[in-house]
């Protein structure tokens, strides 16, 4: 069990935090990383990006997704940054990461 939930001393969290590891729609580790980013247990779900390796990694997935990549409008991100370490810490103020895990912050 995850520390803060151990900590809690919360029974109800307890068995909150196994019935969404055997409802299976997120992994145990992601679950886990959700909670270290103080995350509420029926938030995670709803905040998760994904796993990346980095934030270098997650800005350019981000941006590739949202179809940044294929504009020509220089003037907002990411083009506004000089490279992707920061273009990864501008971004990161709207997310939290723990252990390759994604979270927004506008859950």
């Amino acid at each position: 069990f995850p520390v803060t939930i151990v900590k809690s001393g919360n029974i109800d969290e307890i068995y909150e935090y196994i019935d969404a590891i055997r409802d299976g729609v997120l992994d145990q580790d992601t679950i886990d990383a959700g909670i270290d980013c103080e995350i509420p247990l029926d938030k995670i779900e709803e905040a998760f990006f994904g796993y990346f390796e980095s934030d270098e990694d997650f800005a350019y997935d981000m941006a590739e997704s949202c179809g940044y990549l294929n504009t020509k409008v220089s003037n907002r991100w990411p083009f506004t940054c000089i490279d992707w370490t920061k273009a990864a810490r501008e971004l990161m103020y709207d997310y939290d990461c723990s252990n390759g895990h994604y979270f927004s912050r506008n859950y």
